[in-house]
């Protein structure tokens, strides 16, 4: 199952932040935001959609 709400990763080194951000674009966040701490790391902001709203498909395939 996807991720859902809104997940923070704080303290990304430099040389990841990109690798992070693209994990979670290639989960399906939208937005994902990255913002410079002031000790040079980062922080990395990820919305992945709630799946209680439209996009959801189908049961989920389970019995009734």
């Amino acid at each position: 199952m996807p991720p859902t709400g809104t997940q923070t990763v704080t303290d990304v080194p430099p040389n990841r932040v990109d690798q992070v951000v693209a994990g979670f674009k290639a989960q399906g966040a939208d937005p994902v935001t990255k913002t410079k701490q002031s000790d040079g790391n980062y922080t990395v902001v990820a919305v992945f959609p709630d799946a209680s709203g439209p996009q959801k498909k189908g049961n989920g395939g389970g019995a009734k």
